[in-house]
């Protein structure tokens, strides 16, 4: 887990993927989230896809503990 004052390079990590680049954050709960840019020009725009994983079956409770994350 990484320290809420962390900055962007510390909370995601980027590694290379076919496509491009990829970013992983892990909340430290079992939430883990992806970001994948659609160009790799700027890594932090607002275009791209968002992946979220979480540790267990959905339910109410567990989908409102990772929106609270986002």
């Amino acid at each position: 887990m990484v320290n809420e004052n962390a900055d962007n390079s510390a909370m995601l990590k980027g590694h290379s993927v076919k496509a491009g680049e990829q970013y992983e954050v892990d909340f430290g709960d079992g939430t883990r989230a992806v970001y994948r840019p659609w160009s790799e020009k700027n890594l932090y725009a607002q275009r791209g896809e968002f992946e979220m994983m979480l540790p267990d079956r959905p339910d109410a409770k567990s989908i409102e503990r990772a929106m609270g994350h986002i």
